[in-house]
């Protein structure tokens, strides 16, 4: 699991240990997909100056910000090669982008950014 995730939303973080595997195979650094200070202020900022209180809507917001830093190649590449299926670029890119806003969730759980009870699943 990546620092500061806990697994109590159930993200699937194979994603992303295969994405970064094969990323590196690739030559390319996998180091945007790592959160950072900036991501987790984001965060904070979001669930205060927002009203929804459906985690389900964070998740997508969230999302949104991770999807230009993936590769749509390596995406495909790694979520292929994971599942053993053949899967559109755009749609590999938004399964990981969702994993990634969910361990930014969780990772702002515990660092005391958002409380998740505070919110619906």
């Amino acid at each position: 699991m990546p620092l500061l995730a806990t697994g109590k939303l159930g993200a699937d973080y194979n994603f992303i240990k295969i994405y970064y595997e094969t990323a590196l195979e690739k030559g390319v650094s996998p180091e945007k997909i790592i959160l950072n200070s900036e991501d987790l202020i984001y965060l904070k900022t979001l669930v205060e100056n927002t009203s929804s209180r459906d985690l389900g809507t964070i998740i997508d917001v969230l999302s949104k910000r991770f999807i230009d830093r993936i590769d749509p190649l390596i995406a495909k590449e790694a979520i292929e090669k994971y599942l053993n299926t053949k899967i559109d670029p755009e749609v590999a890119v938004n399964m990981i982008a969702r994993v990634i806003a969910i361990w930014c969730i969780e990772a702002g759980e515990m660092l005391g950014y958002i409380k998740l009870r505070d919110y619906f699943r």
